[in-house]
């Protein structure tokens, strides 16, 4: 008898356990990540036919709960650190959704996905992981201007664009986005230096692919001298020379420094200095003595210490006769009119507080001995082709006067000294977090590049009529403020950076104190930081509401002042439902117990149904055992 009642029991036991776990969420054993949501199309919550996270070369299919929900209950571990998307069928098409997901851990992961399915329906493949890096990953003796380059094919052919990460700390940050050319210029690096850099390619429908964080070192720059002077003027060896001549030579300088220049001048074969150290590649040395043979050369030197010298020139200048000193008159046919031309008109700009503006008078013809230049700022200089520095701006009249045997003649031009042209920094990357409470401080980042190279300073103005200057810092550095609100609303940070010249686009990022939004009708506002929401602002009619919370955390929202509740809002979930008076979420929660509690009492009665029936059995059979 005992025995029974244990299997009576043991049965409703049973049979309870098995409505519990009946109730209970369904769970697979030993699966370390859940990813779950809910489907919007065109940004209303919509049923799928299936809903696939893809990742390189592996895909799991999700499991669809109703209502527009999904879950993956999946081991992914081999896929912590990857970017996966989401195909998602509607309807018998398939949408790339908006979002992508990356696994950081075991763990549970809401991800509410976006398709528009305005657009074309996606089946497509990321691109392939950006390789072929210039210069190649650990590469030492890098040079300073070297410009990167990588390689990167998409399966579909799909046009890319990439995101570009550079600088010196092994995590680069981010300066350049949505670039077509799979190359950058990062300017002039700093010797002996690491460099870190990663791509980041994009398709068309969304879909990214993050390469590899190449790395290489820049060598110790080496300077070259100057090259050779050559190209005398008068030639080497060349006799009748005028007394009156100028010399002038070429010079130039492999690496593109500037050139200064020493000048030997003299009738010794080995020449003297002259007392000069000029930038100009001509040389008056004034009425020479007739019939001389005058030696000179000229050493070059660059603004890095390098020089080199010229071979020693000679010529010989003409014989005088007569008491003309030469017979240099109008008579003469050998010497023509000197026509000047003075060429420009000149322009530069003022770096550094200065212009170096080269002139250039070899445009003059006839027979010249001496050019004669005025500059308009008080300033003068001789030679045919004279470097002169200004250091004011403005437009200035330059007068060039040519002089030689028959006569002399001027021509004038003009010069424009203009202000550096400057480039504005580029529009900082800010972060920072997108919601928070009252009276609590939140750090903020900002970064700029500017293409000058110039020091920057931020200004964050924090929406509040507060703002944050910040002082000068290197070019691409990173700055940090903290700000905190003292009442709930939602507030625009406003940041620029500047090189104190120009100003950068502004920046712009929302914080929410105190508020959620409630997709696109309006937003929720907690006036005393309880965690609660008391009040709902209406974009539809700009007015606030007192919206209802219910005991699953969710809000009923009047969104048009009748007195009436328009919607239904879950802020864990970020789900807006249209309400319905009739399927209020507590009611579900009541019927859900009452149900649970009928199919208790139901078992329970069976239970005792059957426990009477066996207690008669038991009296039956002691009533024939007396009989007997």
């Amino acid at each position: 008898m005992i025995q029974k009642r244990m299997k009576t029991i043991l049965i409703v036991v049973i049979m309870l356990v098995s409505v519990s776990l009946f109730f209970l969420p369904s769970a697979s054993a030993d699966v370390p990540v859940t990813i779950y949501g809910y489907i919007y199309a065109d940004e209303i919550i919509t049923d799928p036919d299936q809903v696939t996270l893809v990742f390189s070369g592996s895909s799991f299919i999700a499991e669809l709960l109703g209502s527009g929900s999904y879950r993956i209950n999946e081991d992914l571990q081999d896929y912590m650190g990857n970017i996966g998307y989401f195909d998602v069928i509607i309807s018998g098409t398939s949408y790339t959704a908006n979002e992508t997901i990356t696994i950081s851990g075991p763990g549970a992961y809401e991800k509410n996905l976006h398709v528009n399915t305005s657009g074309t329906p996606a089946s497509n493949d990321p691109p392939d992981v950006p390789t072929s890096p210039i210069p190649a990953d650990g590469e030492a003796d890098v040079v300073k201007n070297i410009i990167i380059s990588w390689s990167c094919i998409d399966p579909d052919n799909d046009p890319l664009t990439y995101d570009v990460y550079f600088g010196t700390n092994s995590n680069p940050p981010i300066q350049s986005t949505g670039q077509t050319a799979n190359s950058y210029d990062p300017s002039i690096l700093i010797d002996d230096t690491d460099y870190y850099w990663k791509i980041v390619a994009y398709d068309d429908h969304s879909h990214m692919t993050e390469g590899p964080i190449w790395q290489f070192t820049t060598g110790t720059e080496t300077n070259n001298p100057p090259n050779i002077p050559s190209n005398p003027f008068p030639a080497n060896n060349t006799n009748n020379i005028d007394r009156n001549q100028v010399i002038n030579w070429t010079c130039t300088d492999p690496d593109g420094d500037s050139l200064t220049y020493d000048v030997y001048f003299g009738t010794n074969p080995d020449p003297s200095k002259v007392p000069t150290s000029q930038t100009t590649s001509s040389y008056d040395p004034g009425t020479m003595s007739y019939n001389t043979r005058y030696y000179w050369k000229i050493v070059a030197k660059d603004n890095k210490g390098g020089t080199n010298t010229s071979p020693i020139w000679n010529f010989k200048t003409e014989k005088g006769s007569g008491g003309n000193g030469g017979n240099n008159g109008n008579d003469n046919p050998k010497y023509t009119k000197p026509i000047a031309n003075a060429n420009g008109p000149y322009f530069d700009f003022i770096i550094n507080g200065q212009a170096s503006v080269n002139f250039d008078g070899t445009g003059s013809t006839g027979s010249i001995n001496t050019y004669f230049w005025k500059f308009g700022d008080g300033g003068n200089a001789t030679g045919v082709q004279p470097t002169y520095i200004f250091t004011q701006l403005g437009n200035f009249t330059v007068n060039l006067t040519v002089t030689g045997p028959v006569g002399s003649d001027s021509d004038q031009t003009y010069v424009v000294i203009s202000e550096e042209p400057n480039i504005p920094p580029e529009s900082p990357i800010v972060t920072g977090p997108n919601d928070g409470s009252k009276n609590i401080e939140y750090s903020f980042t900002a970064n700029s590049t500017d293409a000058d190279g110039d020091d920057l300073y931020y200004m964050f103005d924090w929406g509040d009529g507060s703002k944050t200057i910040s002082n000068f810092t290197q070019n691409a550095t990173q700055v940090t403020f903290n700000n905190s609100w003292s009442t709930w609303g939602i507030y625009t940070i406003s940041v620029t950076a500047s090189d104190n010249k120009t100003n950068s686009d502004a920046t712009e990022h929302v914080i929410l104190i105190d508020v959620i939004w409630v997709k696109t009708i309006g937003y929720l506002i907690d006036t005393d930081s309880d965690g609660d929401y008391e009040k709902f602002y209406s974009n539809e009619t700009e007015t606030q509401t007192n919206p209802k919370k219910l005991e699953n955390g969710s809000y009923l929202i009047n969104s048009d002042t009748d007195k009436e509740y328009d919607w239904i809002y879950d802020p864990i979930t970020d789900t807006l439902w249209k309400y319905n008076p009739s399927k209020e979420p507590d009611d579900y929660t009541l019927w859900y117990a009452l149900a649970a509690i009928l199919i208790i009492l139901f078992l329970l009665i069976i239970a005792g149904i059957i426990g009477k029936r066996q207690k008669d059995k038991t009296k039956k059979k002691q009533a024939k055992k007396k009989k007997k």
